[in-house]
């Protein structure tokens, strides 16, 4: 079955996709390469993909605060009281554990990020396009980067299988 795919408008610089390979040691890898990254950042935005939940864990006892629509970052960081949560507020969408609509997308739009951690459903290996088959949730991840700074793309080499 083909899925819709909408181009998220972004190519990363040379560099900014972190690992190369599959796998859950190296999501580990990719997250703690990122954690690096927020070290130098006092708030950072998050969405709905599972390396974002994997970097979650890595800012545990930091004070910092996150944005996010990630319903599962959400409940890895409400105990921590370091960690200011800023929940996007909308439709939530109970199969990806996501925040979407109207209300999140005005809410990204009167906040900012000094970096934006995203993931993406695959980036296209001809141009670097990266792309997202969820249509609903391009949107939140478009006003994620243009809130941030500096934005980081968390994906490992399935992603880069993606064509056309």
């Amino acid at each position: 079955m083909a899925r819709a795919q909408r181009e998220l408008g972004y190519r990363p610089a040379v560099g900014l996709v972190v690992g190369v390979a599959g796998g859950w040691r190296d999501r580990q890898n990719r997250s703690a390469e990122a954690h690096r990254d927020r070290e130098l950042a006092s708030s950072l935005a998050s969405d709905d993909r599972e390396h974002t939940l994997a970097l979650a864990r890595e800012l545990r006892g930091r004070h910092l605060t996150v944005i996010t629509s990630n319903l599962a970052v959400v409940e890895e960081l409400l105990p921590e009281p370091g960690i200011e949560l800023l929940v996007l507020g909308g439709t939530v969408r109970r199969n990806y554990r996501s925040i979407v609509g109207v209300f999140a997308e005005e809410i990204l739009r009167q906040v900012s990020a000094d970096i934006a951690f995203l993931g993406a459903s695959g980036v296209r290996r001809e141009d670097l396009a990266v792309m997202d088959t969820t249509l609903v949730e391009v949107p939140i991840k478009r006003g994620m980067m243009a809130a941030a700074r500096q934005r980081v793309l968390l994906v490992d080499a399935r992603k880069f299988e993606m064509s056309g």
